[in-house]
């Protein structure tokens, strides 16, 4: 019977370790936050650079996508190695195995407010809605973040979404899309071998409208098109920043 005992004990002791590994796991890379972007001037307009400084400690708390463009969203994204630091000459194998390398997102949007859209849009193709996809293979050492550009919103599901909500949202109305984000990585271990591991789910909101974005007032009554180019956004999307024609009507003969 002591025997016995002793196995049993030793077993939940096991087990107890491979879950606390399992939660360290999750825990060591995180999606910190979505910095806000900063911004610049070009020309007569002001637009969001295409670039995440991790540095800065202002929050982009939501978005906001005029899907009558029909453009992607790129969301800013702070990605945190959370692993406690071991050095190579302290590690068993001989490396230093906290650093992670990043491989690959997930995404998965949801629109509590009109959920049949969602349906709708997985029912013509799945990935429109819930799609993998591969990023920038970035080291981090234990402790070190780094900014990341995501696409969560891709010119597809997009238009998409233009053509299932355009009529709600024609009025001026705004619906809230939320996108859960995963990003993956890996470890190197003994032989080899890989380490993977994943960040826990992190949700970002993104408003989606119909021509909310659009700023006229360089045109005069009338005249402004978006038939040709337009400036302002972020990273040439019409997301976060007004979008501004290059040109009015009467500039192109429209």
């Amino acid at each position: 019977m002591p025997y016995r005992k002793h196995a049993l004990f030793a077993a939940i002791a096991a087990l107890a370790t491979q879950v606390a590994a399992c939660t360290n796991q999750q825990e060591g890379l995180l999606i910190r936050r979505a910095p806000q972007w900063q911004s610049q001037d070009e020309g007569n307009v002001t637009v969001g650079t295409c670039a995440v400084d991790p540095n800065n400690t202002a929050t982009l708390n939501h978005g906001v996508l005029d899907i009558s463009f029909g453009t992607p969203y790129m969301a800013p994204l702070e990605v945190e190695n959370n692993m406690l630091s071991i050095d190579a000459e302290s590690s068993p194998n001989g490396i230093n195995d906290g650093e992670i390398r990043l491989s690959e997102a997930e995404v998965e949007l949801a629109i509590p407010q009109a959920a049949d859209a969602i349906d709708g849009l997985a029912a013509q193709d799945e990935a429109l809605v819930n799609f993998k996809t591969p990023v920038q293979s970035i080291s981090l050492e234990p402790g070190q973040s780094s900014g990341m550009l995501l696409e969560i919103v891709p010119s597809a599901t997009s238009q998409a979404l233009a053509g299932a909500l355009g009529g709600d949202l024609a009025s001026g109305g705004k619906v809230r899309l939320v996108a859960t984000i995963v990003i993956r990585g890996y470890r190197a271990v003994d032989g080899g071998n890989r380490n993977e591991v994943e960040s826990r789910p992190f949700d970002f909101p993104v408003d989606l409208c119909m021509g909310c974005l659009l700023d006229c007032s360089m045109c005069a009554p009338g005249e402004c098109t978006t038939m040709g180019p337009m400036s302002g956004g972020v990273c040439g999307n019409a997301q976060d920043f007004a979008v501004f024609p290059q040109s009015c009507a009467s500039d192109t003969g429209g």
